[in-house]
């Protein structure tokens, strides 16, 4: 089970994260238009070396950033583009029951793994939708 850092797009991290407010959502999608894909590990790399990141912003929100992004597990979330979630995302729409087993994972790990596989599905059925 693993969801690639390269997979995490800005609007994932209200799902990941409950409590990210407006303006780390603004700094996540400037980070992610300059950095492209790899703006999770370049941004914390360069916090970690500058203590700063790519784009200017108030001091407390790029902490505030970096320390959610930084408190994802890398054995869960590595640094690749793939992500389990899209092979139960076609398991499901093929009706087939998937059992995922989070009972290893701390329980922040296991209720974002929840959240963003349902929300992952979910989307993918309310684009089906809107298509017909």
């Amino acid at each position: 089970m693993a969801v690639g850092l390269h997979t995490i797009t800005p609007e994932k991290l209200g799902t990941l994260f409950a409590d990210t407010q407006p303006p780390q959502r603004r700094l996540a999608w400037a980070l992610y238009r300059k950095l492209g894909k790899q703006w999770i590990e370049s941004s914390l790399e360069t916090f970690r070396t500058e203590g700063n990141v790519a784009v200017r912003a108030h001091k407390s929100v790029v902490e505030a950033l970096m320390q959610k992004l930084s408190s994802l597990p890398h054995d869960l979330f590595p640094a690749s583009d793939y992500t389990f979630v899209d092979s139960i995302t076609q398991n499901v729409c093929q009706g087939i029951t998937c059992l995922i087993d989070i009972s290893g994972l701390r329980s922040d790990d296991q209720n974002r793994i929840v959240c963003l596989v349902a929300s992952t599905v979910a989307e993918h059925y309310k684009r089906l939708w809107e298509e017909n």
